[in-house]
């Protein structure tokens, strides 16, 4: 019923043109609180909303099933309140927990690893090598190292954080799969939290969520770490374009966020080196770390096609399979970049074969990584054809710089003449290589020489096999 309400206005006033409108603009300002909470506080005059009264007023009731039933819809204005109220609120439960190191909170402290010295956590590392040299062992071995809370050391280097492996294979997945099971048998472990993707994958928040949600309802813990096999095979476009290649980066940071990341709280994987790195400042990421195979360009000499992804990197590690027969093989691991850790010793492996695979029938074997044994010199029978042809053309390039160093007071060579005459070619960067590696032994000397009628005392570059103090 509603209720009687008195004008604040004279009948004669009632009855004179335009009060009409203006006299039901007053009774709403005449109307009580509970009035007011009656007939809805959507309706309510501005100056009656934050009326002390109505903060005091007990909630209404609930309606009753059967006027929920009879009730008139909502307008369309409250509905549309309705929906931007719940859409807010879902976007607020959306937002990502973003870690923040201000400065002067706490002293830098040592990066955290996944593997000592090896692997950052939540970092970007690429293995490359040429092509049958034992990548996908070492990403193999190493993830089933992160995958089993058991194993604590990964060939001297202390594993500091276990939990989940996504292993997305786009070449050769049952390989994949048959390496991990071989591997983890050898160690002796009865379960890996290694779980493979067999195909190529799109890298994007979705699919990493979908991937997050099957682990989570397996009960396994959360991802720190993702191996993406291989670089060619799952970019979209030429690997020699750097746009692509920082694309695929992109994306592959996208689907990590997706591993990891919540409806409720936004990221949420809460590891005890996550923690430690907060308690102490160190810098941390909340995304797994990630591990790309990548091959090896024409010359075996740097990676395939653009330079993108070694710039995006923070650790690089090349191996090399030496090629000689045998059941037991030696493989050479060393870093060949490290912008956020002091580069590792160069380490050696041992790719035994003839391994068998759980569950598979005798005559089906894999091979599988163990220690080193002992020191492994690579001499020149153990060399690959590339390899030899490098060091040849490293001899050549000395032999010509002594032969054309000439006697004492004379001008030593440019590094363009130098190279034209060992024969190296310019491409690839081997030639720079070549003069890096015989200034570092010693064996060839850097002169600064003066540019001929140069006003601002110029110079340039040149080579010789005695030092300036001998010119």
């Amino acid at each position: 019923m509603q209720p009687t309400i008195e004008p604040a206005h004279s009948p004669e006033e009632e009855s004179a043109p335009g009060v009409a409108n203006s006299s039901a603009r007053q009774t709403d300002h005449d109307l009580q609180p509970t009035e007011i909470v009656a007939r809805g506080a959507d309706d309510a005059p501005d100056d009656f909303r934050d009326d002390a009264r109505l903060r005091d007023l007990p909630p209404p009731d609930p309606p009753s099933p059967d006027e929920m039933l009879t009730a008139e819809p909502e307008p369309p204005r409250q509905q549309s309140l309705q929906r931007v109220r719940s859409s807010a609120a879902k976007a607020k439960a959306l937002l990502p927990v973003v870690p923040l190191l201000f400065d002067g909170d706490a002293d830098p402290a040592a990066p955290i690893y996944l593997v000592d010295d090896i692997l950052p956590a939540g970092d970007l590392a690429g293995i490359w090598g040429p092509p049958e040299s034992a990548k996908s062992f070492i990403a193999v071995d190493l993830a089933v190292h992160v995958g089993c809370p058991a194993l604590t050391e990964w060939h001297g280097h202390a594993v500091r954080e276990h939990g989940s492996v996504v292993y997305v294979a786009a070449e050769r997945a049952g390989d994949v799969r048959r390496r991990i099971s071989a591997a983890r048998a050898y160690l002796g472990q009865p379960q890996a939290h290694v779980v493979v993707v067999p195909q190529r994958l799109v890298f994007d928040w979705q699919h990493g969520k979908s991937i997050q949600e099957q682990i989570r309802k397996r009960g396994w813990p959360s991802v720190v770490l993702v191996v993406a096999e291989t670089l060619t095979q799952l970019i979209e476009g030429d690997g020699s374009d750097g746009a692509a290649v920082s694309g695929f980066l992109r994306a592959l940071d996208a689907f990590c966020l997706g591993l990891v990341s919540s409806r409720e709280q936004g990221l949420v994987r809460e590891s005890e080196a996550a923690k430690a790195a907060s308690a102490e400042g160190a810098a941390f990421s909340s995304l797994p770390a990630r591990v790309v195979i990548h091959h090896s360009g024409w010359d075996e000499s740097r990676e395939k096609g653009s330079n993108a992804f070694r710039a995006a990197a923070s650790m690089m590690m090349k191996s090399e399979l030496v090629s000689e027969p045998g059941p037991q093989r030696p493989v050479t691991v060393s870093c060949t970049k490290s912008s956020v850790i002091e580069a590792f010793a160069t380490f050696s492996l041992t790719l035994q074969s003839g391994m068998p695979i759980p569950g598979a029938p005798p005559e089906q074997t894999t091979c599988i990584l163990a220690d080193g044994l002992g020191d492994v010199t690579v001499t020149a029978e153990r060399r690959t054809p590339a390899e030899k042809a490098k060091v040849a053309r490293r001899e050549r390039a000395l032999v010509v710089l002594e032969e054309a160093t000439p006697a004492l007071g004379s001008k030593p060579l440019s590094s363009e003449d130098w190279r034209h005459r060992a024969g190296v070619e310019s491409r690839g960067g081997e030639w720079s290589r070549i003069k890096q590696q015989l200034l570092d032994e010693g064996k060839v000397f850097l002169h600064q020489i003066p540019m001929p009628r140069s006003k601002t005392g110029a110079t340039r570059d040149a080579y010789s096999t005695k030092p300036p103090a001998k010119l």
